[in-house]
């Protein structure tokens, strides 16, 4: 599986999932069109990152195996609090924890909290 088709699979599984479990949560995957000027009160923002790939077996045409993280960035509107963006992350992380997707393979999330306030 190429690097495209890999992250086509991923959205392809992610998209219809959280649209339903999250129809109030704008989702933007990688560089997509977002309007960031005036961005609804509560986004979600996709970004799939290839970090490296090795040869899997010998032979004349060996298949490669890729690696790479999915980051999931929750955005908040200052003032509606921190569970609901909290809920959407926890949404994210049960999606993705050590399923299969076709032969993409998800290991364990690794939650990172960051606090950015601007505009003040």
């Amino acid at each position: 599986m190429g690097l495209m088709q890999t992250r086509d699979s991923i959205v392809s599984y992610l998209n219809p999932l959280l649209t339903v479990a999250h129809p109030e949560v704008a989702v933007v995957y990688d560089n997509q069109s977002f309007d960031y000027n005036s961005p609804p009160p509560m986004f979600l923002e996709i970004r799939i990152e290839m970090s490296g790939g090795e040869q899997m077996d010998l032979g004349l045409n060996p298949n490669t195996r890729y690696r790479g993280m999915v980051f999931a960035v929750i955005t908040v509107r200052e003032g509606l609090g921190s569970r609901a963006a909290l809920n959407v992350l926890d949404t994210v992380s049960s999606l993705l924890k050590y399923k299969v997707v076709d032969s993409v393979q998800f290991s364990a999330p690794q939650p990172s909290f960051e606090r950015i306030v601007t505009g003040k």
